[in-house]
């Protein structure tokens, strides 16, 4: 997969990355989504599920980054938790990270 990083100010701030078919099958269509930062993408699924969440994709390695995963809430909202991301480089965009999937 080619993930193209985007930058402001020589920092990263955002991704680009065309949609695998693993989503694509489920019926996600191209979307901008920003990451949470967490301490433990695990426990966060955890919790997720616990408060009636759906987990869409168990927490998994990203890289050398950390760990992500996916899920969404009751009323359809999805987000990822993404534990490890060193978001202090971001400036005013620190702790937000926003990637347009198409």
């Amino acid at each position: 997969m080619v993930y193209t990083m985007l930058q402001l100010d020589g920092k990263d701030v955002g991704a680009l990355f065309k949609m695998p078919e693993e989503m694509t099958s489920q019926g996600i269509p191209p979307n901008w989504l920003s990451y949470v930062s967490v301490k433990s993408a695990d426990e966060t699924a955890d919790k997720a599920k616990s408060l009636g969440g759906t987990l869409m994709k168990e927490p998994f390695d990203v890289m050398d980054v950390g760990r992500m995963s996916y899920n969404s809430g009751s009323d359809g909202s999805c987000l990822r938790n993404l534990a490890g991301w060193d978001a202090s480089g971001s400036g005013n965009l620190q702790r937000s990270q926003f990637v347009l999937l198409e």
